[in-house]
């Protein structure tokens, strides 16, 4: 499922039972995998979310792979070539 407004570049694959959620922007040779939700994310190019994942609105850079069942809060930030490996909860670092 893809929900408007979104931008899904050139060579994208969004597998069965993915949702795309609105803002989402996925960047050119990103994988979406079966049963992942992406709901605002922006993907840069060539990343990858496993099966599973849940991809909050955060920002991830070029080369990144985010592993199975995975769940990136709102706010987190992966630098190039990020890896964060199956069943890893992650959240922003709050600034006090």
């Amino acid at each position: 499922m893809i929900e408007a407004p979104c931008f899904i570049d050139a060579d994208v694959v969004v597998k069965r039972g993915a949702r795309i959620g609105p803002y989402s922007v996925l960047g050119k040779h990103t994988h979406v995998a079966e049963d992942a939700i992406v709901a605002g994310a922006v993907l840069w190019p060539n990343a990858w979310v496993d099966t599973e994942a849940r991809v909050g609105a955060i920002l991830a850079g070029r080369h990144c792979h985010i592993g199975r069942n995975v769940e990136l809060a709102d706010g987190v930030v992966l630098g190039d070539k990020s890896v964060i490996t199956d069943y890893s909860r992650l959240e922003p670092v709050s600034s006090r």
